[in-house]
């Protein structure tokens, strides 16, 4: 049985080179959860342990099926209110912005063939057999 590996099927999309360049990005879909706060506290470690966890699930869900593939990297997307925060260069936003109040959202790409119900079950799986709650919040995007 082949293991489906998306890191390399689409690698422009997972490497960055040195010298910036514009690539085209396929249509993807990944597993995710939404939060705010800082990532150095726990808060966001318990959301990673949950998208992990619904990620690697799926995983061993399809691998029986004989539709194995690894789980990628995580990804993570960040934002804050730029009307409140007088929207700061890209420099200035880690020191005037407080940890505290940035908005994310963390990514890990799947498979296309994985659907909205096979992620349902993966996190109804994950809240039952290893108790933890966040996966709720784990949801197809």
């Amino acid at each position: 049985m082949e293991t489906l590996d998306l890191t390399k099927a689409y690698k422009a999309y997972f490497t960055a080179k040195a010298k910036p360049e514009l690539i085209n990005i396929e249509p993807a879909q990944f597993i995710s959860i939404p939060g705010i706060g800082d990532p150095s506290q726990k808060a966001f470690s318990e959301k990673v342990q949950a998208l992990y966890s619904t990620a690697y699930t799926l995983k061993f869900t399809f691998k029986a099926l004989k539709k194995d593939f690894k789980v990628s990297k995580l990804e993570g997307q960040w934002w804050f209110d730029e009307d409140k925060y007088q929207a700061p260069s890209m420099t200035e936003t880690a020191l005037s912005v407080p940890r505290d109040v940035w908005e994310y959202r963390l990514l890990i790409r799947i498979p296309d063939f994985i659907t909205e119900d096979d992620v349902r079950n993966a996190t109804h799986s994950v809240v039952s057999k290893k108790e933890i709650l966040l996966a709720k919040e784990v949801e197809l995007f």
